[in-house]
């Protein structure tokens, strides 16, 4: 039942996405207006609900999909909700924290508009073809450069070394997703570029991507506080335990919490430490 409540009704991610902001403006050292984190909370989950709701109705074999076809109710309520909350702290922040924030509600459209049952949105298919980048780069664009924009940080060689660590992370985490879904995907004539890639290409582009995000982090050292630097550490070294059973691996708590936890795994920490 906790697993339902808070996995599949999309609280843990959303929180999720408000800890890995938090985790970066500690990591960067970013000082933003404390409603910004509940609203991007309430439009991460307005999003995610949103686009749970237009799950069809077949081809789905799946514990998460199944649930959310016969609680679309459940969705419903709390897309609605959610966007209520979202509007109710927008309202406190400053034009240019909406200004920043309005692509993500351009890029969560497209990426939920193909699975709209109308004609007029067949053609948002296309669009996604390189998914795999365009939900990393969203999620890195959420957590990491907007946090850098509403607060009006010149763009140094530190920002952009966490942005090439972040996404070279959230790449591979997407890309374990969507290597997962590729069935799914072309039944849904969606085609991912993931789809195309053979189990052998998979481990290659994993391990290119995780040196690239271990280099990355490691150009941080003279710029981060050293805890900082190994806690992001963390989801990585998990990656390179756990990869290998994702090709493989249909539990949906390893995918909806620990692949998913690991985007924001080392703000979870940074916040635990200010807790306790």
């Amino acid at each position: 039942m906790l697993k339902k409540l808070f996995l599949y009704t999309n609280l843990y991610i959303a929180a999720g996405a408000a800890v890995a902001v938090y985790g970066t403006c500690q990591i960067l050292h970013l000082q933003i207006l404390n409603a910004f984190y509940p609203f991007l909370f309430f439009a991460t989950l307005c999003s995610y609900n949103f686009h749970w709701f237009f799950t069809p109705d077949a081809l789905h074999d799946r514990e998460r999909e199944n649930w959310s076809v016969k609680n679309k109710t459940i969705i419903a309520a709390l897309a609605i909700l959610s966007a209520i909350g979202a509007a109710y702290f927008a309202w406190q922040l400053p034009i240019a924290y909406l200004f920043f924030a309005s692509p993500l509600v351009v890029l969560s459209f497209i990426y939920t508009a193909p699975k709209i049952p109308h004609v007029a949105f067949a053609n948002f298919k296309k669009y996604i073809f390189a998914k795999t980048i365009y939900l990393a780069a969203a999620w890195t664009y959420a957590t990491v450069l907007l946090p850098i924009f509403i607060t009006q940080q010149n763009f140094s060689d530190t920002f952009f070394q966490y942005t090439l660590h972040r996404f070279a992370l959230l790449l591979v985490i997407c890309g374990l997703f969507d290597y997962r879904d590729k069935i799914e995907d072309a039944l849904g004539g969606i085609k991912s570029i993931i789809a195309l890639a053979s189990v052998g290409l998979v481990h290659i582009i994993v391990q290119v991507l995780i040196a690239m995000s271990i280099l990355s982090n490691i150009k941080l050292t003279d710029e981060i506080k050293p805890i900082f630097l190994a806690f992001n550490f963390i989801p990585i070294l998990l990656i390179m335990l756990l990869y290998k059973r994702n090709l493989d691996s249909k539990n949906e708590v390893y995918y909806y919490f620990v692949l998913d936890g690991l985007i924001f795994i080392n703000g979870a920490i940074y916040l635990a430490m200010q807790i306790f």
